[in-house]
């Protein structure tokens, strides 16, 4: 199928195709949000796993501290 469309997105409540027509305030705020992506989830959740394992190795120091 070669039918092209249009991309759409939703933003602060409007949907739209284009950004073209908007003032520079609500294209910075466009701007500044975060992207989402496959890519992204996958980072976050390794950088959380990173924190996790780096929280459980320093309360198990700590635990082997209080403990001698």
């Amino acid at each position: 199928n070669n039918e092209k469309f249009e991309r759409l997105r939703r933003i602060t409540g409007y949907l739209v195709g284009t950004l073209d027509r908007w003032n520079d305030g609500k294209k910075a705020e466009e701007a500044a949000r975060v992207k989402h992506s496959v890519n992204s989830c996958v980072n976050d959740l390794v950088r959380a796993a990173k924190l996790q394992d780096q929280a459980l190795a320093q309360n198990i120091a700590y635990a082997n501290r209080v403990s001698a």
